[in-house]
């Protein structure tokens, strides 16, 4: 090929990767020379082709030399920095590695992208942080490109050192334009760590500015959010007010109520209070997501009252509605589960089989199935259904020491076919009032007492979930997980239980 087209640059890379396969490297060095001979001034394509296939088949030094070489005919101090700081991140050069990563930030796109992914685990790495963060506190000092800071935030939001991480966001946002988004990406990076308090301190920072953001709404949310999840309902019910007393358009009132309401259905259980909310916004905000929202949160106050023939009757008129498919699949659920609280054992049954088969994939084809698996079972024990159907119901209700009574009396029933069934229930109930004690003893009853249940993978999983967020414990969660991809491998949980494994490993 070579021979019909000399000129070709990539023949002659191709030559030379094939010589490097064959340890023929005086051959291989001189194919590369005669590629590189081929590359324009200014061709950039060409260069970066050839860098890649340099580095990737072990002639780095070639490549560094290839790299000055372009840099000097292009006149680019910095041009083929991300290849530049991977030779020398290889070769354990950290502090200039990271000057060339950092170049790359004021780029745009995948480059950018690649050189803080490369930044950040540097600033993992013990031998290299020090330089490293050296390195970047200069530029932040310099005031050259903020997404420096946004690195170190965000690597100090990991470590835990939280002063240091939020200094560093409001820094990013200063040099960056002032408007908030900075701040707010550090806001969800905590959210999604489950940092509740770091969302609630920058966000009272914020919002207790004279800056008047745009995405100030944003951080009102999120604020609201953070305080429901950090046992303070009654103040987040107060950022709501604010949120709807500030709020100019239908949309954002409608939003506003709907949180309130929220809170009252959800976590205050003041189910009466919260269908005053949710009426509110049928009758006065009824367009938008807001108003299909109240309409679908209605028939749940009805039922959490246990008022199951008003409950049945408000989900029934949902179905008369053009709603997305999710939330046909939860109305058809509902209804099917209410026949399941009112003990129309045969009812449910069909309607649950049809749920099956209207959303095969869906979301609450799990819970059917467990249903289905339930009334199956209880065919020995006619006598024990109807005790678990209240038992579900009072859980539904938010009345749990009313569930556990029940329970706890079908698990010690002389007739032991339902017993298992009443055990994972009081696993979750123990989880819902914090009591990871008690959670873990119903999951060793369950493991001793049946261990073929077909409940027995999702309380193992329970209790390494637990075990996980006890450093002590973390050896047995990593043998639970083990045995779960093991014995268990077609449970739906089991995409998550890898997903832990890796980050364990």
């Amino acid at each position: 090929m070579i021979d019909q087209d000399p000129l070709n640059c990539v023949h002659w890379l191709r030559l030379a990767e094939m010589l490097v396969k064959q340890a023929r490297p005086d051959e291989a060095t001189a194919a590369y020379d005669s590629a590189v001979a081929l590359i324009g001034n200014d061709d950039r394509p060409r260069y970066l082709t050839a860098l890649r296939s340099m580095i990737n088949h072990g002639f780095e030094e070639m490549a560094l030399e290839l790299i000055d070489t372009a840099r000097i005919r292009m006149n680019e101090p910095f041009l083929f920095a991300l290849e530049r700081g991977e030779i020398l991140e290889k070769r354990s050069n950290f502090q200039l590695a990271a000057m060339e990563f950092i170049a790359c930030l004021q780029d745009s796109g995948r480059t950018a992208n690649d050189a803080e992914k490369r930044l950040l685990a540097l600033l993992s790495y013990p031998p290299a942080s020090a330089e490293v963060e050296q390195s970047l506190l200069q530029r932040i000092g310099d005031h050259i490109n903020p997404r420096a800071a946004g690195i170190l935030s965000a690597h100090d939001l990991k470590a835990g050192e939280y002063d240091r991480a939020f200094d560093f966001a409001i820094a990013q946002d200063s040099l960056k334009d002032g408007r908030g988004a900075p701040i707010l990406n550090y806001m969800r990076r905590c959210h999604e760590q489950q940092l509740y308090r770091q969302v609630i301190r920058m966000a009272r920072h914020i919002l207790g500015s004279s800056q008047n953001l745009p995405l100030r709404e944003q951080a009102y949310y999120m604020l609201g959010d953070a305080l429901i999840q950090t046992g303070h309902p009654n103040q987040a019910i107060s950022v709501y007010d604010s949120l709807f007393a500030g709020g100019l358009r239908p949309r954002e009132k409608a939003e506003a109520l709907y949180h309130i309401g929220a809170i009252y259905l959800n976590h205050l259980h003041d189910f009466r209070r919260a269908l005053v909310f949710f009426d509110s916004i049928v009758t006065n905000y009824p367009a938008g997501t807001g108003g299909l929202n109240a309409l679908l949160a209605q028939p749940y106050c009805y039922l959490r009252q246990g008022l199951l023939s008003d409950a049945h009757s408000r989900f029934a008129d949902l179905l008369k509605l053009q709603l997305p498919k999710d939330s046909r699949e939860a109305v058809a659920y509902n209804l099917a589960l209410i026949l399941f609280f009112q003990q129309q054992f045969d009812s449910s049954k069909t309607a649950m089989r049809k749920l099956m088969v209207d959303y095969p994939r869906g979301y609450y084809v799990n819970d059917a199935l467990q249903i289905l698996m339930l009334l199956q079972q209880s065919e020995d024990a006619p006598g024990l259904l109807p005790m678990i159907s209240r038992a579900l119901l009072f859980q539904e209700m938010s009345r749990p020491d009313s569930a556990v009574a029940v329970l706890l009396t079908v698990a010690e029933d002389s007739n032991r076919t339902l017993a298992d069934v009443a055990l994972f229930k009081l696993v979750g109930l123990s989880l819902d009032q914090s009591d990871s004690a008690a959670a873990i003893g119903f999951v060793d009853r369950l493991n001793d007492e049946f261990p073929l249940s077909y409940y027995l993978p999702y309380g193992l999983k329970i209790k390494a979930d637990i075990f996980l967020n006890w450093p002590e414990d973390v050896p047995s969660a990593r043998s639970i997980y083990r045995r779960l991809l093991q014995d268990f491998p077609d449970y739906p949980f089991i995409s998550d239980v890898r997903k832990t494994m890796r980050k364990l490993e």
